[in-house]
């Protein structure tokens, strides 16, 4: 029979993880819980044991090898029997999509989402204003600059669009040159700014009178209820994963469909009637104290969480 050596620093790091919480543990109680977070951090401790320990899903579950076999094993350490929280409904369903095709059985699968420190974003956005800002109106988005942010068709629904107000990218990635290069192909490098990497984007945020995400897909897109928390209107394409988390109840006419046309359409809807007031009941869900309370929440089991078939 073929085995597949695991790397050593797997079994060793939860080993002295499980250790060292015991440890802990006798000197101050026992933990409500103990959260990991990101599947990196799973691969260095995936032999810990904690009964209330719990794993959160920041995005779509993908392999990540090429080997089918190599990535099966991996799925298995790293989820069976494991408590798992998704950051929102998509990832959640994508994971239980992927965990029946496997045969893997978590003991629990949850939706928790990130939280939002609202009142340092707040306090960070009032900064003052930065060197390079335009004076006027401008649509923002805030992103590393990679395919998955998909800035190139957000280039294309700028270009498509009506709108007089310059687009400021705040981000570095590797396909930087290759978006300027866009700008210029649509002739509209004049009016679109690459500001790169801010300390601060959240005065960008705030005063900005509309942010646009373009995302391929999103595990959530916590940048979503950052802008939310700075007062800035959003509008996003309907990508994969978690968007709809946010754009739910009276924001859902926010979302248009994932291609430039209808980006386009949509920048100009919102700008031409300018905006729409932000409520604060859309950034409830992800205010630290209410993520907090969710975690210590007792758990349910898979079974109730599974996605309802139509």
């Amino acid at each position: 029979m073929a085995k597949i050596a695991l790397p050593y620093r797997w079994v060793v790091w939860g080993s002295t993880a499980t250790k060292k919480v015991a440890q802990l543990e006798k000197q101050y109680g026992q933990f409500d819980r103990i959260v990991f977070r990101g599947e990196g951090t799973y691969e260095s401790v995936w032999s810990f044991q904690h009964d209330n320990a719990v794993y959160v899903l920041e995005n779509i579950v993908k392999a990540n090898s090429n080997s089918k076999r190599l990535s099966k094993k991996r799925f298995h350490v790293l989820f069976q029997n494991k408590q798992l929280a998704a950051v929102s409904n998509g990832v959640k369903n994508a994971a239980i999509a992927l965990f029946d095709k496997e045969n893997i059985t978590p003991q629990h699968i949850q939706v928790i989402t990130n939280p939002c420190p609202i009142a340092q974003i707040r306090q960070q956005a009032d900064a003052e204003k930065p060197q390079g800002m335009p004076n006027g109106p401008y649509i923002v988005n805030v992103a590393r600059l990679v395919p998955q942010k998909d800035q190139q068709m957000l280039l294309e629904a700028y270009a498509k669009s009506r709108t007089t107000q310059p687009l400021v990218i705040v981000g570095e990635g590797k396909l930087k040159t290759e978006l300027q290069n866009t700008a210029k192909s649509l002739g509209i490098d004049n009016k679109v700014l690459f500001v790169g990497n801010q300390a601060n984007p959240y005065v960008w945020m705030k005063h900005a009178s509309l942010f646009v995400l373009s995302s391929k897909f999103e595990g959530l897109g916590i940048v979503l209820f950052e802008s939310l928390a700075c007062g800035t209107p959003i509008i996003s394409v309907d990508c994969p994963g978690g968007v709809r988390d946010i754009f739910k109840d009276e924001l859902e006419p926010y979302l248009c469909e994932q291609h430039a046309d209808a980006l386009a359409q949509k920048i100009d809807q919102i700008v031409e009637q300018n905006g729409y007031p932000i409520q604060e009941k859309w950034i409830e869900d992800f205010k630290p104290e209410n993520v907090v309370k969710a975690f210590l929440q007792k758990n349910h089991p898979l079974s109730a969480f599974r996605p309802t078939k139509i």
